[in-house]
């Protein structure tokens, strides 16, 4: 499993270099189409959380090597800003002929949650142990915030859900005003799960600051 953590000092620097790419394949509604910074910024103002920026906002990105690959079909060389060409370097130069799962995050909490993500993605058995979790409780208050509050499209819901009840229990009770007590019990189970499967992470290449 070829994953690289990004690791940045604040969230301003990681969204500077990831945002584009992570809403490109992300965003129902701004995805696919060249967009600018400013663009993505004016969007998320639409949601109840847009009135905190951004770039100020996000705490981590998580995408897999396809969606960079769609971002530079839609982008091109020539539309691309200069942080991102440095980051793309630098993945081009580690797996230039592999793929690869990016995360990228600024605080440990953060690095849990996105290694759910990786996981997620790349271990079939994996996401469908969460799946076959995520499903036998009633989850749809913590879907409908996600979807509502922070612009998580439906198809990323299993995924997402497990990623806040396993690593960011802190942001359901801060950011969607959800009382996580009730959750104690899934969020038991998924992270004895994630537990038992994150040893097989254990190729992580670590990139500090860009």
């Amino acid at each position: 499993m070829n994953i690289i953590f990004f690791r940045y000092k604040t969230k301003y620097d990681m969204c500077n270099v990831w945002m584009r790419i992570q809403e490109h394949c992300l965003s129902t509604s701004i995805g696919h189409k060249v967009v600018s910074q400013k663009d993505i910024i004016n969007w998320w103002k639409t949601f109840p959380k847009g009135n905190v920026n951004y770039m100020h906002y996000w705490d981590g990105f998580n995408f897999p090597s396809k969606d960079v690959d769609s971002f530079l079909k839609t982008y091109k060389k020539e539309k691309l800003l200069i942080q991102e060409q440095k980051a793309l370097k630098i993945l081009n130069k580690i797996y230039s002929t592999s793929s690869y799962y990016v995360i990228a995050g600024v605080n440990n909490e953060t690095f849990i949650h996105e290694l759910h993500h990786a996981l997620f993605y790349l271990d079939k058995k994996y996401r469908s142990e969460i799946t076959k979790i995520i499903k036998k409780y009633n989850v749809k208050e913590i879907e409908a915030k996600l979807a509502s509050e922070m612009a998580y499209p439906e198809d990323t819901m299993i995924d997402e859900v497990s990623a806040y009840l396993i690593g960011s229990e802190g942001d359901l009770i801060k950011e969607c005003g959800i009382n996580t007590k009730k959750y104690k019990n899934v969020m038991l189970e998924l992270l004895q799960l994630y537990t038992k499967n994150i040893i097989k992470l254990v190729d992580i290449k670590i990139i500090d600051s860009l």
